[in-house]
């Protein structure tokens, strides 16, 4: 029995599905090769910047599919010619490649004949932002040839493959993105929450979960759950500082403190709306605010590798500008290494000259700056 014909707007709809998930892209070139009458189909995305080369879809041999990628594909005469013919125009791989170059090319000696019976060949090459589509229909010897009306049926199809390339390469760039904000964002040696506007966390960082708990600062923390605090006037006050940041992104940022259990001093919590490429790099589709959260007794130093690649700190003085970023005094950290003071007074005197600082409070404050990502915090 015969496939079941597939449907032209079908066929788009399945072209438009798998820019949202990769893993659809096989059937959907199954069910444009049952079309076409093409009995294997191969589909890979090209980088040109790179060279690299990444396979969309194909059900060929899987020894074929090892080889093509290894290497074959930069020699593949039918690609080559697709890559002279006009972007985004159909064609007939024996109108542009003759049919005796294909005989007795290496590619189709060495690797398509003992591997994949691909005697004719239908094919597209569209620009997909950066990198080429390269793709092509096959039939084995006994066949026909394709006809100017198989052509013509996988041109009607090109523009939706080309935009779904495209929006695909697009979404990824922006995916890389995100990423690399959300590592950002865990790094950060203070608590950064994102918010909805009824005070919902949409994102929440490592240092933010911290605050999380009885005693702690903050309650809730789920998307059914918005976050409060522990007593009722200051949960009031956070949650008009939400409705009011995400209501216009005109408004200040609010600041509101929020008790702990004893003896820790309250957590110090700014609340600003959160708006354009801020919400597109992290990746939220609603109206949303930003939440920082310090807490008064986390200090944190650079980490001592960073010191030293950065200005030469050697060890001992890497120690020292850690305990002054901690809020050391230097008798302090003089008697906690067991060296006398004029000793730490003349490393302080070296770290001075190494960071091009003139006092100490200007050095502490370079320090403080590098810390507020990641660092070593006090205890550690």
């Amino acid at each position: 029995m015969a496939p079941p014909t597939v449907a032209h707007d079908d066929l788009i709809a399945g072209i438009y599905d798998a820019t949202l998930d990769a893993g659809l892209w096989q059937q959907c070139y199954d069910n444009m090769r049952s079309v076409l009458g093409a009995e294997s189909t191969l589909a890979t995305l090209q980088d040109t910047t790179s060279g690299q080369a990444s396979l969309l879809a194909c059900n060929m041999d899987a020894t074929f599919v090892r080889e093509y990628a290894n290497g074959w594909w930069q020699r593949d005469v039918w690609a080559q010619g697709g890559i002279r013919h006009p972007r985004g125009r159909a064609f007939v791989a024996s109108a542009i490649v003759p049919d005796a170059e294909w005989m007795n090319s290496e590619i189709y000696n060495e690797l398509v004949k003992p591997l994949a019976d691909c005697r004719h060949c239908l094919g597209v090459i569209v620009d997909a932002g950066g990198s080429l589509g390269v793709m092509g229909f096959h039939r084995p010897t006994m066949a026909s040839d394709f006809s100017r009306g198989d052509r013509q049926s996988l041109q009607r199809l090109v523009p939706h493959i080309q935009r779904a390339l495209q929006i695909g390469q697009q979404l990824e760039r922006r995916d890389v993105v995100r990423l690399a904000a959300l590592a950002a964002i865990d790094s950060l040696s203070f608590g950064l929450i994102v918010v909805d506007a009824e005070a919902r966390p949409l994102l929440m960082n490592r240092m933010a979960e911290s605050f999380l708990g009885p005693g702690r600062g903050m309650l809730g923390g789920s998307l059914a759950r918005p976050l409060r605090a522990e007593k009722l006037a200051e949960t009031a006050e956070f949650h008009r500082a939400v409705r009011d940041a995400t209501r216009s992104s005109l408004r200040g940022a609010g600041a509101i403190r929020i008790s702990r259990a004893a003896p820790q001093a309250p957590l110090m919590l700014l609340v600003s709306p959160l708006i354009g490429r801020q919400a597109t790099v992290l990746g939220i589709g609603k109206i949303a605010a930003l939440v920082i959260v310090h807490a008064p007794e986390r200090k944190v130093a650079p980490a001592q590798r960073v010191m030293r690649d950065l200005f030469g700190f050697t060890a001992a003085e890497a120690e020292l500008a850690r305990g002054l970023t901690l809020g050391a005094r230097l008798e302090e950290i003089a008697e906690h290494h067991g060296v006398k003071l004029s000793t730490v007074r003349s490393q302080l005197k070296s770290l001075l000259a190494k960071t091009g600082m003139d006092r100490q409070a200007s050095l502490v404050q370079l320090l403080t700056r590098l810390s507020m990502n990641g660092g070593e915090a006090a205890g550690r």
